[in-house]
């Protein structure tokens, strides 16, 4: 073998034959199989490494989400969220200030529920649930973030009241298995 800034190998010919180029540890996408085994792992490598990270994102998306709206652990919560956060909300003032300043403002029953969760690349959906927040109504929210270096970055989401069994016209809960049932009705 000879080694010239990447390492080239060669298999002798015959029908399974493999040339691939080798740099520092790492297989290049220049890798040649006619059965397209190393390609595929490759592909298969990259696949793995995106739902780690992505695995990571909703984990601490999650752990965020907890520490801020359940524990009300404001200390804490500055490690998750961007001094640069940047907020779409309409329900909320701009900046992680913005944030944690309505969130300060709210009950300390308000409690935060979350649901379905995905993420692709930097962004993580949650579909969730705040209720005991001072409305006569839970909201159903899907939030979007999006991450940065280990923080929430920036913030989108789309909330609606949540409706009980009787103001549903598909006659399902719009979260969790159970509908929503308020002291009085609306």
């Amino acid at each position: 073998m000879k080694a010239t800034g990447l390492l080239q190998a060669r298999l002798a010919p015959r029908p399974t034959d493999v040339q691939c180029w080798l740099g520092q540890g790492a297989l290049y996408r220049q890798c040649q199989h006619p059965c397209g085994r190393w390609i595929k792992a490759l592909g298969e490598a990259d696949v793995a490494m995106n739902h780690t990270v992505e695995s990571k994102n909703k984990a601490l998306v999650l752990e965020a989400f907890d520490t801020l709206f359940n524990k009300r652990d404001y200390a804490a919560a500055e490690r998750f969220w961007s001094p640069q956060y940047i907020q779409h909300s309409a329900h909320i003032a701009p900046g992680r200030e913005g944030l944690f300043d309505l969130i300060k403002s709210l009950p300390p029953t308000l409690k935060y529920e979350p649901g379905t969760i995905v993420g692709e690349g930097d962004f993580v959906i949650v579909h969730g649930r705040f209720s005991n927040f001072g409305l006569p109504v839970n909201w159903i929210a899907a939030d979007i973030v999006r991450i940065k270096d280990g923080v929430l970055v920036e913030h989108w989401d789309v909330i609606q009241d949540e409706a009980t069994q009787e103001q549903s016209k598909s006659g399902q809960p719009m979260f969790g298995r159970k509908f929503a049932t308020y002291a009085s009705a609306q």
